[in-house]
């Protein structure tokens, strides 16, 4: 066999390898639910005994739940309750011991659920158990969705999060002919304060209400502008 009949060959061997060198050794330190899915909303595949060895396969971004296997169930566990190997002594998994000792990050899908789970009772019930992770918070300076009232239309919606963190959404909704608009403005610590103008078309006057951090509110009249 020749250099170039081998090197396809050993390119194969490698690629097939590492997925099982990516697998490490844990324990768990309590007796522990292995779940379908890595929240406690997922069903139980099974219970792990306390100390018992599994296999560790990697954890989520945020290193708060496992893919691990107990035998040859496979699941999901609290990264909370498992142990590893690091610098000569067993420790509990968290991002920093992810880290130093070369834990994977894993996600998780439906064909992970497809590939472990066909055969369980729960299995047809994926919309029920499932829950899409919620979206990021926008960064400072963003500005989503759209303005409170957009031409003839209203109830859209407005968020803008400024540098420091402070939120300000501003929404509108439709009153007779025309758009009443509110404006609440949210700090970093919870603190918040709101504006609403009611108007209606051909009224006299527009109604403002302000209420402050406090829980005060002024509310006044001012004339419809043409």
């Amino acid at each position: 066999m020749n250099l170039k009949t081998i090197l396809p060959f050993l390119a194969a061997v490698v690629v097939i390898a590492s997925p099982a060198r990516a697998a490490s050794t844990a324990s768990v330190t309590v007796d522990l639910n292995l779940r379908a899915g890595p929240s406690t909303q997922y069903p139980v595949v099974t219970v792990v005994p306390q100390s018992a060895p599994v296999t560790m396969y990697g954890c989520n971004a945020n290193v708060t739940w496992c893919d691990i296997a107990y035998g040859s169930q496979r699941g999901w566990a609290s990264a909370n309750y498992i142990r590893v190997s690091s610098g000569g002594t067993q420790t509990v998994v968290t991002p920093a011991v992810a880290a130093t000792v070369g834990i994977a990050t894993v996600a998780y899908s439906r064909a992970y659920w497809d590939n472990y789970y066909s055969t369980y009772p729960w299995y047809g019930q994926w919309n029920v158990y499932y829950r899409p992770p919620p979206p990021p918070p926008p960064p400072p300076g963003s500005v989503t969705g759209g303005s409170g009232c957009i031409g003839n239309a209203c109830g859209a919606t407005r968020t803008t999060t400024g540098s420091q963190g402070n939120t300000l959404r501003q929404s509108g909704g439709c009153v007779g002919n025309g758009c009443a608009t509110r404006q609440t403005v949210t700090t970093p610590t919870g603190n918040s304060a709101s504006k609403t103008v009611t108007c209606r078309r051909g009224d006299p006057n527009c109604t403002v209400r302000r209420t402050g951090p406090a829980g005060n509110t002024h509310i006044r009249q001012r004339p419809v502008r043409p």
